[in-house]
């Protein structure tokens, strides 16, 4: 359902912006909550912009990157997974960082989606020893 609806979701929210969402406000919120191509969950919808906020002061007083590098000592985590099942979904790593992210303000950061967005920035490799893209996405993506 959610992929259905990425689309709308990427123009209703500024293509994920955040320095644009960190500006808008209460008549903001409101075209979004009547906006019928998203889903609207007031909670939710409050949160991406309330995380947009807190993002921003991350951002600026040492930088989204830099803070997220230093649990990894700026360098990626390399995993030696032979299998699927070995994979995890969330570590102590990843409840820290979300435990972290929370007391910036940052809401709807479960250690399994702080996890899934380490793997998918290059913070954590997890690709499995066999496949041939082990160590070919070393480098981080600049968000």
């Amino acid at each position: 359902m959610i992929l259905k609806r990425r689309e709308n979701l990427r123009t209703a929210f500024a293509g994920f912006d955040p320095y644009v969402l960190c500006n808008w406000g209460q008549k903001d919120f409101e075209r979004l909550f009547h906006n019928v191509g998203i889903i609207r969950h007031r909670r939710k919808i409050e949160a991406a912009l309330s995380n947009a906020k807190a993002w921003r002061k991350i951002e600026k007083d040492i930088g989204f990157t830099k803070f997220l590098l230093d649990y990894v000592n700026s360098r990626p985590i390399i995993n030696s997974c032979k299998h699927f099942s070995e994979v995890p979904s969330q570590t102590p790593l990843s409840y820290q960082i979300s435990n972290d992210l929370k007391k910036t303000g940052i809401k709807f950061c479960v250690p399994t989606k702080v996890y899934a967005f380490l793997q998918d920035a290059g913070f954590i490799n997890d690709h499995l020893v066999d496949c041939p893209f082990k160590h070919k996405n070393l480098v981080y993506k600049d968000r």
